[in-house]
């Protein structure tokens, strides 16, 4: 691994004691939310739950759900090119 051109360690360990190099890693990706897309059932607007099941249960449509994997699998693809 590459040293940063500021040594986070003098920034973290004195400040926070924690040691830069134990951090959590960024993952290479980050999947796609079905929250993010409109639903394709029931147009429901991003961000936007299908439906609310007595004011405490947000639901999403499967087809939400198989069209962020699609997503998913076609920005791998493409990662992989």
């Amino acid at each position: 691994m590459e040293e940063p051109a500021v040594p986070l360690g003098d920034l973290y360990s004195s400040s926070m004691g924690v040691d830069w190099r134990e951090l959590p890693h960024l993952p290479d990706y980050i999947p796609i939310s079905p929250m993010t897309l409109t639903c394709p059932r029931c147009k429901a607007a991003p961000g936007v739950a299908c439906q609310k099941l007595r004011d405490e249960v947000e639901l999403i449509h499967i087809e939400r759900i198989e069209a962020a994997a699609e997503k998913d699998l076609a920005a791998k693809k493409a990662r992989l090119q």
